[in-house]
């Protein structure tokens, strides 16, 4: 079994801070942090990853998958990053099986209401 933590964290930079968080998994083992963004699937040591990033949780956990033949699985069967289908979030859930971060169906959820506000508002003229 391999010592994993699924990482919850935020920018350092970018000010959609304040909005989003952006999820990883680290190898605790090797200190490794497998991550998905817009720059594609990304492994990175933990030092460098912290440069850019704030922890904001960290939730330990062991498994008996390897990450790096998950990763390459998981480009294959899902493809290139696309914000609502297939982000960081929806990567680092699946790798552990569980679903620790839900902030993309509560955005999704947010993104229907609106545009339902704004169809019955355009119905209504």
């Amino acid at each position: 079994m391999r010592h994993y933590s699924y990482l919850t964290l935020k920018n350092k930079t970018l000010p959609t801070r304040y909005v989003c968080s952006h999820c990883a998994i680290l190898d605790n083992d090797t200190m490794l942090c497998y991550h998905l963004s817009d720059g594609g699937y990304m492994c990175e040591s933990w030092h460098d990853l912290m440069q850019r990033y704030d922890m904001v949780d960290r939730v330990y956990f062991v498994s008996d998958k390897d990450i790096d033949s998950f990763m390459h699985y998981y480009a294959l069967r899902y493809g290139d990053y696309d914000v609502l289908h297939n982000n960081c979030e929806m990567f680092a859930n699946c790798f552990c099986g569980r679903e620790l971060n839900t902030q993309n169906r509560m955005y999704n959820i947010v993104g229907i209401i609106l545009l339902t506000a704004l169809l019955f508002a355009l119905i209504k003229r």
